[in-house]
């Protein structure tokens, strides 16, 4: 028979036993060579959304943003490439719409028509409630599951906020909490569209918690010269490079064939490409190296004498440019090398063979 004190150690020595294998089964160091391996990075938007991601869309009233990110939303469904940034397959979108419903439905009825996507098959799937995400996280998981959606679209933050301060530290962990749970649980991203700052637009509003969760921080606001362009920017990234330039785009006008209460036919915008430099407030640009400048310089000067088409672009011919480059002392190589930084940064659009595509201003 064992005394009182033998059965005791007997019964730490067990739990002991016990717990060096649950840290061996559940914790474990690695060795530097079994750490450091190339590590798998994929994108389900390019440079935008990364797989697995929390990533905040923020603009002001009226900057176009749920347009973009409605645009954005559509064209993952379908699997078609948003403005240069590459969408390798169709995603299953969910999008959780707040505010707005008239709108929605009507941009995105618009947005199918203007695609042709009878044929398409896009797998979205929509929350047309406003709830408290915090509170009805566990609810709004067990809606989602069944569907298993590869990225969600909270539109907007305040929609799903629930009580309590954006510019409160422990409101928002509770939002951003509930947010990385749905990203946990359904192995999936969440882009959250936000505002601006009331006082700072070129940030979010509310509490640095949000920004200090997010993987993407992407700012959405009209160009700073034109205010009928919309600027796109992916402005900090934790495992991606911040963009250096913006993405531009403009909404065109189109009229459905659905009527309002009067009998007229509704409107509404669908989102384009700009084909023309753009600028978010307050950050600027990058400015253009001299070869650069003197290039697009010569560029515009040859396009003036050109007549221009429908789209108010004119060709100009690289050896053209080339020629007048030469007379003012630029060497036909530091010309080639200028080409590929501006039809980046879309001051023109090369043309095969051997053209380049300008706007002329009016």
């Amino acid at each position: 028979m064992r005394t009182g004190n033998g059965a005791g150690r007997e019964r730490v020595a067990n739990i002991s036993n016990r717990r060096e294998k649950e840290v061996e089964q559940g914790l474990r160091l690695l060795t530097l060579a079994e750490f450091v391996q190339c590590p798998s990075v994929s994108y389900l938007v390019r440079g935008i959304v990364p797989a697995r991601s929390i990533v905040v869309m923020f603009g002001p009233p009226k900057s176009g943003k749920t347009f973009s990110a409605t645009d954005l939303a559509m064209h993952c469904a379908h699997g078609m490439d948003w403005h240069g940034c590459r969408i390798p397959r169709p995603l299953r979108v969910a999008f959780l719409a707040g505010e707005g419903l008239s709108g929605l439905k009507l941009r995105l009825y618009a947005w199918q028509t203007w695609h042709d996507t009878s044929e398409m098959s896009g797998d979205v799937r929509l929350l047309p409630e406003a709830l408290s995400l915090p509170d009805r996280a566990a609810e709004v998981l067990e809606v989602l599951r069944a569907f298993k959606p590869d990225v969600i679209f909270v539109d907007t933050l305040n929609a799903y906020f629930g009580a309590g301060n954006e510019n409160d530290t422990a409101d928002m962990t509770r939002f951003c909490t509930a947010v990385r749970h749905l990203r946990d649980e359904l192995d999936c991203s969440i882009v959250v569209i936000h505002h601006t700052g009331l006082a700072d637009k070129s940030r979010e509003r509310g509490s640095i918690v949000l920004r200090a969760s997010a993987d993407v921080v992407a700012q959405v606001d009209r160009d700073e010269n034109d205010h009928a362009l919309i600027a796109f920017q992916v402005i900090a990234g934790r495992d991606l490079e911040p963009m250096s330039e913006p993405i531009g785009m403009r909404l065109k006008r189109v009229e459905t064939d659905w009527t309002d209460d009067d009998d007229e036919l509704m409107t509404t915008c669908i989102v384009e490409p700009a084909g023309q430099p753009v600028t978010l407030p307050g950050r600027g640009r990058r400015p253009l190296g001299d070869t650069q400048a003197a290039v697009l310089s010569i560029v515009r000067e040859l396009a003036k004498a050109k007549t221009p088409n429908d789209k108010g672009e004119v060709l100009v011919a690289r050896h053209e440019v080339t020629a007048v480059a030469k007379e003012r002392g630029i060497a036909r190589q530091s010309v080639s090398s200028a080409w590929k930084p501006l039809d980046q940064r879309g001051y023109l659009r090369l043309v095969e063979p051997g053209s380049v595509s300008i706007k002329v201003n009016p």
